[in-house]
């Protein structure tokens, strides 16, 4: 039945799509006698992008006056009906961009209907003596179901990741430890140019270097097109790749304090039909960390305390080396191909002093340790894609192919000495080293067909397969003295996971002229199959389930430069790897690890409410959301005999977030500009923990600022602070956390090369504390990293952007603004 339901949906999505391909757009616009239409379509300048909810107004030539209007659709088009005979002239406007004209529109009776081909409109542009100027653009975009983070716009770009660039953007959070969260959820998923990521999460973000990125997308409610994975939304790394006749390419070279090295190449050769890009990047960075906690377990009559101090280095690197090509067939038809290889590394090192004592009781003894835990992956990514445009403009269809290989062997080693109170060795306490191999192999076809009606409404339908395969082995050993590491077979097992996922999805998508008001609706259903074998047992832990996401984005133009935007979408988090293991896991001598096979995945409904003004070169905007996760899959943490804690996870609650996100952007003069963040949202946890009802509530909130200075024609200082707010889960609360960074940058060699150098963390106060409070269980923990990072990059440019010096420099006197070098 599901099968049925699944296929229904793709069916009747290809039959509209065969019912309308024979009449496509047919028909005359102005239809009314005494009146006709204009219609085109806006485009990006820099990137030849279709621009939507752009904003048409349609003046009189004769007196000026603004007669009627309307706006663009996700495709860049518009189309103005009921247009009386006469004389025009328009103007293309969207927030961020500069206004574009175009005159001597002539609607009359012998053609009423004008076309007045494609608008080319750039962020802040200026004409000077014939050639065009692109000003700073702003650091943050909005479109219709997405934000767009301009990475060019900060300075933390030069020798940082994309974790870096996201440090100061609005809806998102980062810990000291480079963990990122879209509004309190570390369920996301990582594209990079529209593409899945072979590495998850704040690995992949981590692994992409940010002077590579052009820009990047936060969908936090994605439409049915998109796959639903990932109750926080979506991430859309954008990277860089020109397309200019010749060779360009860009070359970095980073180093930092305690080290921190980096670099990377970008090369692109544009040979007549072909486009050939590649590049190669490299990181390895260490931070070092301190770690202190404090433990109470109570179990039966007796309570267990354990109090530790660690001292940690942490790593993180690897490279990647990056190649593609683009064929241009003919003028519709374009097959590309690219691949990815590369190696991530991650792992922390230090050493560790424990005190433990029982009460009742005088048993008190004291440990020290040393641990290194390293988790290097190897992978690589194959992708090809054909794209063919049919006659009608935004009429297409789009295949694509993605391989991808992870694999890797983690270990994490942990050796104990029993000392005496002055951390003397008495005798060794324990050797142990916890190994895992893993290969994770995954498959998606892709195939995509856009119809449209006319110029404001059209129709998306597709379909996807994802076909995926891990297979793990977990390895734990103990080191016996005379005889070396021998494996203990009690904590050692092997799983093999085997998921299919077949989804169908359509869209559609119109705007009523009349009413400035633009919507699309759109619906995804996907069929899974799951399999899960354990080795130990042999058990299998099945699933055969089918879900529908539905998905809607609605836009109103009130005013020329106010607009309202509201959306909906239904996402999943589904679990895999060690959390649906159910082999008990050694992690350390006072702590086990087991995962669950009986976890449901998490369903999130998210809601959004947008409201975006533009004054000149003042932005402002104004969001308000709300999101219910049902089936939260929470960590517990549960004490057992001789203090050691058992840690598993289980769909125990539900919760709630309500709140709203500000951001303020302005220029004061010519030389300052700065923008302002923040969100309020409260939070609330209902759930059960030893059969016994638990509700937690906290009011989270964060704030970012972030101000650019332009001190000399060529140089530019940056300052960025923000703060993190208080935030609760299941069994604990979380500390509020400060940070701040400066930068600064100066270009020379006429803009072909630029220096950077920052300051990370500028007031050393960046520090995680939690703290759990339970009957039975007390829990205190505080982390800091290194502070006062001071990281220099060097960057030189391969004939881009090769634009006359001396006019650039008459357009900074008299405008104050400045190229956008893409830095």
């Amino acid at each position: 039945m599901k099968r049925i339901l699944l296929f229904c949906l793709l069916a009747l999505a290809s039959h509209t799509i065969v019912a309308q391909d024979h009449d496509v757009g047919g028909g005359k616009r102005g239809s009314a006698r005494g009146y006709g239409s204009v219609y085109g379509m806006v485009l990006d300048e820099k990137s030849g992008l279709a621009v939507e909810y752009a904003n048409i107004i349609l003046y009189s030539q004769k007196d000026s006056t603004m007669v009627t209007g309307g706006v663009t659709d996700s495709d860049g088009k518009f189309a103005i009906q009921m247009v009386p005979f006469g004389m025009y002239y328009l103007t293309a406007d969207f927030i961020g961009y500069a206004k574009t004209y175009r005159d001597k529109i002539n609607v009359q009776s012998g053609k009423p209907d004008v076309e007045v081909g494609d608008i080319r409109i750039s962020p802040g542009s200026y004409s000077l003596d014939q050639v065009e100027v692109v000003a700073d653009k702003l650091p943050f975009e909005y479109k219709i179901d997405k934000k767009v983070v301009n990475v060019s716009q900060n300075l933390k770009s030069a020798s940082g990741t994309a974790v870096d660039v996201l440090e100061n953007t609005p809806s998102v959070d980062v810990d000291i430890e480079g963990n990122v969260s879209i509004r309190g959820s570390e369920n996301f998923q990582v594209l990079i140019n529209g593409r899945p990521s072979v590495l998850e999460g704040s690995d992949a973000l981590q692994q992409i270097p940010a002077r590579t990125i052009k820009s990047i997308e936060i969908i936090t409610n994605p439409s049915a097109k998109y796959d639903p994975d990932g109750t926080g939304g979506i991430l859309n790394v954008i990277t860089k790749k020109e397309e200019d006749p010749g060779l360009t390419g860009l070359v970095n070279l980073g180093m930092g304090t305690n080290n921190k090295y980096s670099g990377n190449i970008l090369l692109n050769q544009r040979l007549g039909k072909f486009n050939i890009y590649g590049g190669f990047d490299y990181r390895s960075d260490d931070f070092s960390m301190d770690r202190e906690s404090e433990r109470r377990t109570g179990y039966k009559d007796t309570t267990t305390f354990l109090e530790s101090n660690d001292d940690r280095t942490m790593h993180r690197g690897g490279y990647n080396i990056k190649f593609g090509t683009d064929w241009y067939i003919s003028e519709k038809t374009t097959l590309g191909f690219s691949g990815e290889y590369g190696s991530f590394e991650f792992g922390f090192s230090g050493n560790g002093k424990n005190h433990e004592w029982i009460e009742p009781g005088d048993t008190s003894i004291y440990y020290k340790s040393e641990s290194e835990m390293k988790r290097p992956r190897g992978f690589y990514r194959l992708n090809t894609n054909l794209t063919h445009n049919f006659n009608k403009p935004g009429h297409k269809i789009e295949a694509s192919l993605y391989w991808s290989d992870r694999e890797g062997t983690s270990e994490d080693k942990t050796l104990e000495w029993l000392t005496d109170a002055n951390w003397i060795n008495l005798e060794t306490l324990n050797s142990i080293n916890s190994k895992e191999t893993g290969d994770s192999k995954e498959i998606r076809a892709n195939l995509d067909y856009t119809l449209p009606f006319d110029e404001s409404s059209h129709l998306q339908a597709g379909f996807q397969s994802r076909i995926e395969n891990d297979d793990e082995v977990q390895t734990f050993e103990r080191y016996v003295e005379n005889v070396g590491w021998v494996e203990d077979d009690a904590f050692s097992s092997s799983s093999d996971y085997d998921r299919e996922i077949w989804a169908a999805y359509t869209t559609f998508s119109d705007e009523i002229e009349s009413m400035s008001f633009g919507y699309q609706l759109g619906l995804r259903g996907e069929y899974t199959l799951r399999s899960i074998t354990d080795s130990r047992t042999g058990s299998e832990f099945n699933i055969d389930r089918f879900d529908l996401f539905p998905s809607m984005h609605l836009s109103k133009q009130l005013t020329n430069d106010n607009q309202l935007m509201m959306s909906y979408s239904r996402r999943i988090d589904r679990p895999r790897g060690r959390y649906l293991d159910p082999f008990k896991r050694y992690k350390d001598i006072k702590n086990f690890w087991q995962g669950n096979p009986d976890l449901k995945p998490e369903y999130v409904n998210s809601y959004e409410l947008s409201y975006l003004k533009k004054w000149g070169s003042t932005f402002f905007s104004f969001e308000t959301f709300y999101r219910h996760t049902e089936n939260r899959i929470t960590r517990i943490l549960t004490p057992m005999e001789d203090g050691m804690v058992l840690h598993t996870v289980k769909n125990l609650n539900e919760d709630h977030r309500l709140g709203g996100e500000l951001m303020f952007s302005s220029h004061l003069g010519k030389k300052l500009n700065f923008n302002i963040s923040g969100s309020l949202y409260f939070y609330k946890l209902d759930g059960e923990l030893s059969s016994e009802n638990v509700v937690k509530e906290s009011t989270n909130y964060n704030a970012h600022f972030n101000t650019t200075y332009k001190f000399l024609p060529s140089s530019r200082a940056q300052l960025m602070l923000r703060y993190r707010g208080p935030s609760a889960s299941l069994q604990g609360t979380y500390k509020g956390m400060f940070m701040s960074d400066f930068a600064i940058r100066h270009d020379f060699f006429n803009r072909k090369a630029s220096a950077t150098l920052q300051i990370r963390d500028l007031f050393g106060t960046a520090k995680r504390e939690f703290t759990a409070d339970q009957d039975d269980y007390y829990e205190h923990i505080m982390m800091q990293r290194e502070s006062q990072i001071v990281q220099l990059t060097l960057s030189y440019r391969i004939n881009n952007y090769q634009q006359d010096g001396e006019k650039n420099r008459k357009l900074q006197e008299n405008t104050g603004e400045e190229m956008d070098y893409g830095y």
